[in-house]
């Protein structure tokens, strides 16, 4: 695996995890004027996400999407990928978020003598968490399944579906 892609958490999503009937629920559960709204993806890499929710015409949304180090192989070109940290810089007000976020552990970052930010959280992806859940409305996250046992942020939380498919190329 490349270092850079290390550094940055970034595990591309290559299954389609959004065609169940909780994701529909959620969207549903939207107030019918936010449902049509300008869609963030903070956490872009190659813009797979955006690419999988319009193939399987689950949303026909504009989207926004943000990534540290945008990839080269945009896979929904009609969305281009702009260069920004939503780490330190999060986005603007938002009402719909969708995105999987960087994942790096802090014990993996200390061990691989990588950069970790100050912060509380044990896995940058609660970090992330804590940035979107500040700043939008509506979040779905691609994220451990060990989260359940992690006791944060369960006021948001509405559904939790345990994917058994292979996520990422990556790991």
């Amino acid at each position: 695996m490349p270092e850079d892609k290390r550094l940055y958490g970034q595990y591309f999503t290559i299954t389609n995890p959004f065609d169940t009937v909780a994701f529909y629920k959620w969207i549903e559960e939207m107030p019918p004027e936010v449902r049509k709204m300008t869609v963030i993806e903070p956490f872009a890499g190659a813009n797979n996400i955006p690419a999988m929710i319009l193939d399987a015409d689950i949303m026909q949304n504009d989207w926004v999407c943000f990534d540290i180090a945008p990839n080269e192989h945009n896979k929904c070109r009609q969305f281009p990928i702009q260069q920004r940290d939503t780490i330190q810089d999060f986005p603007g007000k938002y009402h719909i978020c969708i995105t999987n976020p960087p994942y790096l552990s802090k014990n993996s970052a200390t061990r691989r003598n990588l950069e970790y930010p100050d912060t509380q959280y044990d896995d940058l992806y609660k970090l992330c968490l804590e940035k979107m859940l500040e700043n939008v409305d509506y979040v779905a996250a691609i994220i451990p399944e060990t989260f359940i046992t992690a006791d944060l942020f369960t006021d948001r939380l509405k559904y939790v579906i345990s994917l058994t498919c292979k996520m990422f190329d990556d790991t």
